[in-house]
C-alpha cells in the first residue's frame, strides 16, 4: 500500500491508496561489442547516400572527410535496438592540414542526440556487425 499525508481545513490525515506494490520493470544495459559497423553516408548537395562497412580503427575517407569508428556496440535487448558507435571524424583542409570535426558517440535509434554539423555530408550510425 501507498499512503501520504494530506490536509483538509487546517487539519492533517492520512490517506491510503487502494493500489498494491507496483514493480518496475529493470531496462536491460548489456551491450555486445562488434568488430564491424555500417554507417550511412549522405551527401547533401547531391542527394546520394551510400551505406558503407568500417572496420574499427580504419580510416575511410568521403570527399575532404575521413570517418574513423573505434568502438561499435549493439545493445542485445530485442526491444530496443539500438546501436552505439564511438567515432571520429576529421576535415582536411586544402591547405594540408586537418582538423577535427566530431569526436564522440553517436546512437542509431536517436540521432538527434549527438550529429555531425557539416555543410555537405551527413553521418547517420546503422548497425554493429561481426
Amino acid at each position: 500500500k501507498i499512503s501520504w499525508l494530506c490536509k483538509q481545513n487546517g487539519s492533517q490525515y492520512e490517506q491510503e491508496s487502494i493500489s498494491s506494490k507496483i514493480t518496475l520493470p529493470q531496462e536491460s544495459t548489456d551491450f555486445s561489442y562488434k568488430k564491424t559497423a555500417s554507417i550511412v553516408v549522405l551527401n547533401k548537395i547531391t542527394a546520394k547516400s551510400e551505406l558503407v562497412k568500417f572496420e574499427l580503427n580504419k580510416a575511410k575517407s568521403f570527399g575532404h572527410l575521413s570517418v574513423e569508428v573505434h568502438k561499435c556496440a549493439k545493445n542485445i535487448n530485442p526491444l530496443k535496438p539500438t546501436n552505439l558507435m564511438l567515432i571520429k571524424v576529421f576535415d582536411h583542409k586544402t591547405d594540408g592540414n586537418k582538423s577535427l570535426v566530431f569526436d564522440g558517440w553517436m546512437d542509431s535509434s536517436n540521432l538527434s542526440i549527438s550529429a555531425l554539423e557539416h555543410p555537405v555530408y551527413e553521418i547517420m550510425p546503422r548497425d554493429c556487425l561481426d
